[in-house]
């Protein structure tokens, strides 16, 4: 059985000390009953991990923000991410990708409404793999707050599902 739940940002996350300043965060962490998980599929399967319903709801999204100039998703990400290199400098979709530690990936997107990191960081045991996902959002002004006040319950639904998508894929994995 998974264990999901909310918990603090974790010590040894690279976000830490910026989610201690944000105007918004959350971090939840779940199990993975194998230690055979690494970095890049953890972030191949939070690309793949969208369900339906929340990818309908990016597409919607994007029409609606696209037309008031603000950044949008663009191609879905996960369509191919085969020979992908998860390093700094990278853009999948929404997500740029900021910073990449041994267990831990930044990435996330500045736009003038409000900024925003995504930490998908891994904490392995003998036995089992802890998976973290932590947002921060700095907002910057009034259309920042008004948008993030309208996703910010979707947002947590949007992550629970994606965590449990991410679990099922890592271990569904050849190398789990």
């Amino acid at each position: 059985m998974s264990s999901l739940e909310e918990v603090r940002v974790p010590p040894q996350s690279a976000l830490r000390a910026t989610a201690q300043r944000a105007h918004y965060r959350d971090c939840y962490r779940m199990d993975v009953p194998t230690t055979d998980v690494t970095l890049d599929d953890a972030v191949r399967a939070f690309f793949h991990g969208a369900p339906a319903w929340v990818r309908q709801a990016m597409a919607l999204r994007d029409r609606v923000m696209g037309r008031l100039g603000y950044h949008t998703q663009g191609p879905e990400p996960a369509q191919s991410l085969e020979g992908v290199r998860f390093e700094p400098g990278t853009t999948l979709g929404l997500f740029h990708i900021y910073e990449r530690h041994e267990r831990e990936l930044i990435m996330g997107s500045d736009d003038r409404h409000l900024n925003f990191r995504v930490s998908i960081l891994l904490d392995q045991e003998p036995t089992r793999t802890w998976l973290y996902i932590t947002t921060t959002v700095e907002l910057h002004n009034t259309m920042g707050r008004l948008y993030f006040g309208l996703i910010k319950r979707p947002h947590r639904l949007v992550v629970r599902s994606m965590m449990r998508n991410i679990r099922q894929a890592l271990l569904a994995a050849p190398t789990a």
